[in-house]
């Protein structure tokens, strides 16, 4: 192994241990969601409920089925069955038997539920802000460049069609 083939290996795993780590990092260890008892997928379940209820008129909304959670949020529905579960009995959700046919269960929000995602989200807000004020305006810019540009070489790679980056990681 000659020396540019070492300084590479040594980019490479530097390169893969900063991006575990930043995944990591981006979880709380305490604070709102470890005291909600809540995981990533139940949040981006919550997040999902909430943004297909705002679209609706409040009338119009008859909740999301389980297969439709698992379309948006790219999971099995063996998947979004445990987490609805989940968070059942949690009190964040309700499943109501659709009316006009009863084979068919919709998922709704409680009011719970609602409360914990507000203040999941303040708490991911507050940590994000954070982080722009630590690296400033022109490096937090160009962080989110180079992320979109990972971004897209995965994609095109053939991995994840990048549903993370928009809110639908499980």
């Amino acid at each position: 192994m000659d020396k540019e083939e070492s300084s590479c290996d040594k980019r490479l795993q530097a390169l893969m241990l900063a991006a575990r780590r930043f995944a990591k990092a981006q979880m709380p260890k305490g604070g709102v969601i470890a005291e909600l008892h809540l995981r990533p997928p139940e949040l981006f379940l919550l997040f999902h409920l909430r943004k297909a209820g705002l679209k609706a008129a409040a009338s119009d909304f008859s909740g999301l089925y389980p297969s439709d959670l698992a379309a948006l949020m790219e999971v099995t529905a063996g998947h979004i069955t445990q987490l609805i579960t989940s968070l059942e009995k949690q009190g964040m959700v309700e499943r109501q038997v659709d009316s006009g046919d009863r084979r068919k269960v919709a998922v709704h929000l409680t009011e719970g539920g609602m409360k914990a995602l507000d203040e999941a989200i303040s708490t991911y807000e507050s940590a994000y802000r954070g982080l722009i004020e630590r690296l400033g305006t022109e490096n937090t810019d160009t962080f989110i460049a180079l992320l979109e540009g990972a971004i897209d070489y995965f994609a095109q790679r053939g991995g994840n069609d990048c549903a993370c980056a928009h809110g639908r990681c499980d």
